[in-house]
């Protein structure tokens, strides 16, 4: 399996059951079984947490969190190459302070992504074919 980064609204549509949320846990479950997980900004693990409190409760947040902690995903503090590689990234795309970290990510670990956020991954794309 390749090295896949995810991101916030990857996990927070498994959580809500939206759309791609079957392929999310797909990802999660192929690397639970090969025994190589996914990889996520510590800045998408506090979006999780914020909006699951601000959305629902404290106790939700206590049920996810540990369930979050026993995925198969590698959180990843933020340090100066990385926040250099974002602020390069977030300079040239029109994108949140997240969305650049998880791209510094991307680009650190050279992993392929998988982003539910439509904006973004338009944004991207568009990049792309100029």
């Amino acid at each position: 399996m390749a090295n896949i980064v995810l991101d916030s609204s990857a996990i927070l549509c498994l959580l809500r059951g939206e759309a791609r949320s079957i392929e999310v846990r797909q990802i999660l479950e192929k690397a639970a079984e090969k025994d190589s997980p996914v990889h996520m900004t510590e800045v998408d693990y506090a979006q999780i947490k914020y909006s699951v409190i601000q959305n629902e409760n404290r106790d939700e947040w206590n049920r996810i969190e540990a369930i979050t902690l026993s995925a198969p995903i590698k959180f990843h503090t933020i340090d100066r190459n990385l926040a250099d590689l974002a602020a390069e990234f977030r300079l040239f795309n029109n994108c949140t302070f997240e969305q650049s970290l998880t791209q510094a990510l991307i680009k650190k670990l050279k992993c392929r992504t998988h982003i539910t956020d439509i904006k973004l991954t338009d944004s991207i794309n568009l990049k792309k074919q100029s």
